[in-house]
């Protein structure tokens, strides 16, 4: 979980969510678009249900102290689940933990199965998966529980990793490069891989700068 001046980052960066989301179910169903929508498992549950989940840890807890309410958004996915289009709820894992390759099995087999149970206290057979932090790993946990896919890597025209990513992947976003036309595939696991392709700048920091038009870029 986050640590407290993390957390209060992502508070920031998320203070409109409610204003927001409703305005884009609407143009949703305006032009007629099903979406896929990754949401973490912990926000499909109220506070009173809270008690049939473990506890964040310590550290977690107190930057959250004052704010345990925004760590439950039963209310939008409600709203979500109201579309005249009918929209995907996709898991984001229960508590948005890193599928690294160190983390333990049984780790991620419980946050697995925490995410079902909550994706299943409000009606939902979750299908699609999308690792936390674009971190792929533990494919054969995910295929175990039930998922049919998952977000993979994005087919980028700059290396994979390293400086050079990260300067392709800031040429890309500043530039509002197209992206190209994905294609997927069956991972060994037998699970379908669903690569990312559109990433939208985000507005908020350094980033901010250009992120408008970068995005319309993209989409146009």
């Amino acid at each position: 979980m986050l640590e407290e001046p993390v957390f209060e980052s992502y508070r920031k960066r998320f203070a409109h969510a409610r204003e927001v989301c409703p305005k884009i179910c609407s143009l949703l169903d305006k032009y007629e678009m099903p979406a896929t929508w990754a949401v973490v498992g912990r926000l499909m549950t109220t506070k009173a249900e809270s008690a049939q989940f473990p506890p964040p840890s310590a550290r977690a807890r107190i930057a959250m102290s004052g704010h345990e309410d925004e760590f439950h958004a039963t209310d939008l996915l409600e709203l979500v689940q109201a579309c005249k289009v009918p929209q995907e709820i996709a898991s984001h894992s229960f508590s948005h933990l890193k599928f690294l390759p160190n983390t333990p099995h049984d780790t991620i087999r419980e946050e697995l199965a925490l995410a079902n149970k909550a994706a299943g206290l409000r009606g939902i057979k979750l299908e699609s998966f999308v690792f936390p932090c674009n971190i792929e790993g533990h494919h054969e946990a995910v295929k175990a529980v039930g998922f049919r896919c998952f977000r993979g890597a994005a087919q980028n025209w700059y290396p994979g990793s390293g400086i050079l990513a990260r300067a392709g992947h800031w040429a890309d976003q500043s530039l509002g490069l197209a992206p190209s036309v994905s294609i997927c595939s069956r991972h060994q696991t037998r699970l379908w891989n669903l690569p990312a392709s559109a990433f939208l700048m985000p507005a908020h920091g350094v980033r901010a700068i250009g992120a408008a038009r970068s995005r319309l870029a993209k989409v146009s």
